[in-house]
């Protein structure tokens, strides 16, 4: 979730932040990494994601 507060700045929800950087960071493309077009992403190892 996205949020707009009073100054303008975009506040964005811990897991939203947390999973785009493990979707973005190529030592974790095992567990999770974008799909092929780069609009989605794929969890590979649902084990590990949830550790």
């Amino acid at each position: 979730m996205v949020k707009s507060a009073d100054n303008g700045s975009v506040s964005v929800a811990p897991f939203l932040k947390k999973c785009y950087d493990m979707v973005d960071d190529d030592s974790t493309d095992s567990i999770i990494s974008w799909g092929q077009n780069i609009d989605s992403f794929v969890v590979w190892d649902p084990t590990q994601f949830c550790v």
